[in-house]
């Protein structure tokens, strides 16, 4: 059977993701450059320092609340790429729970141990003056422990479920909003770090508002059912999101113990720099993020159908992505390293700009080392794979850059911190390309190298085709090679005509009401499989606007079972049939 088969589909879910979800990240942490700013030009060094302290804190709750949306995300776009909705239904109202009950007992324990968590965090001894900014701060965060699970789990869920400008409409409200109540609180209500924090809190609840508004449409694919919820399902979402816990515990922890080498070697000074470089790090790693979720979400839906093409075809567009937009980012923060400092660090706190421009060169260089680690840490959480997953997040998140700022730091005082970021990243890279080497066969070439998937993963490619339509041409030739196929994998004759009827009947309505359209080019990929248990399982996707066959029926000429005679067959003979519409595709899985 001749193929043919271009990855067209698959870089478009990438892309079209990609920006969407670079734009989230970098207009919600716009807010949190705008805070850095506003607390030391207004509040003072001091209360930068505290900010930095507390920042620990911040990212257990990030850690927490990652782990539900890694968890949640990886298994839902996985069971949708499977067309199981009800369990992905399951999956989004029990993640749900658990996230409330969660956030409660963390409340409590915000609000009742302030001090002692401040005091462990470093406001103590000498620093004890930070600590009741700290507290502040740290008390106005902890109400909004809730709103910040939310918005962290259910901003993805906008992007696989078609819903991108909801999830632009969001940030860019929790952003106006934060920024608003930053300068309300400066120059009106002069409540300080705790309002300051009061400020995030209050946009964090704006934006798990709008959100939450998507479940409750029409047209949305996943709905709250909390009374099927499957609780021991909790175990398989931490399971898929523990690796996201344990990376933000490992930052957590890296940001701790750089704090405490940099109170030793350089004082409230050296931490002030290094908060600037958290807060300017924060904006720059929207790109990194924005391509590392991409690929977690697009790789679910590839790992879920057990598509090892589409899976290799989306490893190469993230990497080649990833490294030219952190290419730029890595100019920017190397050459207006000046210009950005001083937008925190003037006057008689410009005494620690020096060290903050090493520090954000540094973060610079190892931004663009981490390209091609950020690319397959996500698609290892995106893919299930645990043990992946969790160990790029120990070595990047904590061993590597700890182990090298504790080897440089006495003789190279703070620039052997500032160093270890990079040299982090370049030791990291390094391990996982090893590693590859040894677990990827030995004729595995490219991008095979790195997949990491089990040797029973998705049908043999002898039982496999896959093809790509551009025109309508090709329509009725492909349905020919696909009923050929069949005969020669046993399928029966009338399995066989099912298939090649369902090959020329959809592609060609997806023809009809899908190209030429809307004056862009459009593809359909066919993927069929001889399953094990006998039967031939059709995947046909396009980029095309939504199409229901089933919806499609109902709406045009649903009493006359002479209109569309050629759908109506393919549903009364196939044994299966499953609608997805997701991440702008619509999925159709046939089973005969």
């Amino acid at each position: 059977m001749n193929v043919k088969k271009t990855d067209r589909i698959i870089k478009n879910l990438f892309t079209g993701s990609l920006w969407v979800m670079i734009m989230a990240f970098v207009t919600t942490t716009i807010g949190m450059f705008i805070d850095g700013i506003v607390i030391t030009n207004f509040l003072g060094s001091n209360a930068m320092a505290s900010m930095t302290l507390v920042s620990a804190v911040f990212m257990v709750v990030l850690a927490i609340g990652g782990a539900y949306s890694a968890g949640s995300q990886s298994l839902c776009t996985q069971y949708t790429g499977r067309g199981d909705m009800e369990k992905a239904n399951q999956i989004l109202s029990l993640t749900t729970l658990l996230m409330i009950l969660t956030a409660a007992v963390l409340i409590v324990i915000g609000l009742v141990f302030t001090s002692p968590i401040t005091a462990l965090l470093g406001a103590t001894g000498t620093n004890a003056h930070l600590q009741p900014d700290a507290n502040g701060y740290l008390r106005g965060i902890a109400i909004g422990i809730p709103a910040i699970f939310i918005s962290l789990t259910f901003a993805p869920f906008m992007q696989i479920d078609n819903d991108r400008k909801l999830a632009i409409i969001a940030v860019l409200a929790m952003t106006v909003v934060n920024i608003a109540l930053d300068l309300a609180n400066v120059f009106i209500f002069h409540g300080g770090m705790f309002g300051m924090a009061i400020a995030t809190t209050v946009s964090y609840y704006v934006s798990a508002a709008i959100l939450t508004s998507h479940f409750f449409k029409k047209r949305s694919s996943y709905r709250f059912n909390f009374k099927n919820v499957v609780w021991k399902d909790s175990r398989d979402i931490w399971g898929n999101g523990i690796a996201s816990a344990v990376g933000r515990i490992c930052t957590t922890l890296r940001t701790f113990t750089m704090n405490r080498l940099l109170l030793f070697v350089g004082g409230a000074m050296a931490v002030t720099a290094f908060g600037v470089q958290n807060t300017l790090g924060q904006l720059f790693m929207s790109v990194s993020l924005g391509v590392g979720y991409a690929t977690m979400m697009v790789s679910g839906m590839t790992i879920g159908d057990e598509d090892r093409t589409g899976t290799r075809q989306l490893l190469a567009a993230a990497t080649k992505y990833a490294f030219l937009l952190n290419a730029a980012v890595a100019a920017i923060c190397i050459g207006a390293a000046p210009f950005l400092t001083a937008l925190f660090l003037s006057g008689e706190k410009s005494a620690a700009a020096p060290m903050a421009i090493a520090a954000l060169r540094a973060f610079g260089v190892a931004i663009f080392l981490s390209s091609f680690n950020n690319v397959m840490l996500y698609y290892f959480q995106g893919a299930g794979n645990k043990k992946g997953a969790l160990l790029l997040y120990l070595l990047n998140g904590f061993l590597c850059s700890v182990a090298v700022a504790l080897a440089t730091f006495r003789f190279m005082g703070v620039n052997g911190i500032w160093l270890s970021f990079p040299a982090g990243e370049f030791l990291t890279s390094l391990i996982l390309i090893l590693s590859s080497r040894r677990k990827s066969s030995a004729d595995a070439q490219g991008f095979e190298r790195v997949l990491f998937l089990p040797e029973d993963f998705g049908a043999a490619p002898e039982d496999t085709r896959e093809i790509t339509i551009t025109s309508m041409e090709e329509v009725v030739g492909i349905s020919e090679k696909a009923q050929q196929f069949c005969e020669e994998k046993g399928a029966s004759t009338r399995n066989a005509m099912i298939i090649a009827l369902a090959v020329e009947e959809m592609a060609g309505n997806i023809v009809d009401h899908g190209f030429n359209k809307d004056n862009k080019k459009h593809t359909i990929d066919i993927r069929l499989v001889a399953a094990k248990n006998g039967d031939f399982v059709l995947r046909i996707r396009d980029d095309c606007k939504r199409f229901d066959p089933s919806e499609y029926l109902e709406l045009h000429h649903p009493d006359d079972p002479t209109a569309h005679i050629g759908i109506r067959m393919i549903y009364k003979m196939a044994k299966e049939i499953k609608y997805i519409n997701t991440l702008k595709t619509n999925n159709l899985i046939l089973t005969v």
